[in-house]
């Protein structure tokens, strides 16, 4: 299966240094489960409403004052337009 039928075109992303409250309220407006986090045109981090959960607010967090950056998802995968998602790395 090629990736492209498993993604989406447009994807919604935020900085490293911004507020999870911020990352939230953009993924609520967008509908979207999760943002790709970009530093440098580069992406770094995946940040889900899972993420949120289990590290910000089960652990009583400060939404405002806890950076993306410190919740992030940064392993992540990251491949080709059309590359076959057997080719991913693993």
């Amino acid at each position: 299966m090629q990736s492209r039928k498993i993604t989406k075109k447009s994807v919604v992303t935020v900085d490293p240094t911004d507020s999870v409250v911020n990352a939230a309220r953009l993924m609520a407006k967008k509908s979207v489960g999760s943002v790709v986090i970009v530093k440098n045109k580069k992406p770094v981090g995946i940040l889900t409403d899972r993420d949120i959960v289990m590290r910000v607010v089960a652990k009583e967090l400060d939404f405002n004052k806890t950076k993306v950056e410190n919740v992030m998802t940064k392993s992540i995968i990251t491949g080709k337009e059309g590359q076959r998602a057997a080719e991913l790395p693993r």
